[in-house]
């Protein structure tokens, strides 16, 4: 399934890629999340809430930056697996700043997403509203954020951490095994 959005942030690039390439920025934007773990330089896992119609779930995924040309281009490799093997979900997201007149830029994000399991059995129109309705959250949130010109000091509430926890860290171990293996 591929996953278009696009919206305007009333800010310059540099300051746009320094938000999203911040964990503890760009975290409390993204609906759902619970918490990043910086794993490496350019590697992040993140704990994710999602509710699909009846369904709610609880997904830990690995973020890899692939591919970055700041401050207008990065491409990301996502792999995330609900507990148990319930559903499992790749994607490669593209992600481009564009400037365009006065102070605004266009923030782009093309993502191609595979969603096996029970999350999977849901339409591509159904589950397209819901990628819909999530970016939109989070283009309202980021904006919000930037214009706020937020201190660090207020995303206290999501723990961004070099140290996982023990359980955590062998849910983690588990998809990597699952990953490594499909």
């Amino acid at each position: 399934m591929k996953i278009k959005k696009r919206f305007t942030v009333a800010a310059e690039p540099d300051r746009i890629w320094a938000f999203i390439t911040d964990p503890e920025q760009v975290a409390p934007c993204i609906p759902g999340c619970k918490e990043v773990v910086l794993l490496s330089p350019g590697r992040y896992r993140a704990l994710i809430a999602i509710q699909v119609g009846p369904i709610k779930a609880s997904f830990a995924g690995v973020a890899e930056v692939r591919e970055e040309r700041p401050p207008d281009f990065a491409e990301y490799v996502i792999q995330a697996e609900e507990g148990g093997n319930a559903s499992r979900l790749s994607a490669v997201a593209k992600l481009t700043i564009t400037k365009l007149a006065g102070d605004d830029c266009e923030v782009s994000c093309l993502a191609e997403v595979n969603i096996n399991g029970r999350l999977g059995k849901f339409g591509a129109g159904m589950m397209q509203k819901i990628a819909d309705n999530l970016g939109d959250k989070f283009a309202d949130a980021m904006r919000v954020a930037l214009q706020k010109q937020q201190p660090r000091s207020l995303h206290a509430q999501l723990p961004v951490t070099d140290k996982p926890k023990k359980d955590v860290l062998s849910l983690l171990r588990r998809l990597i095994r699952a990953i490594m293996g499909s």
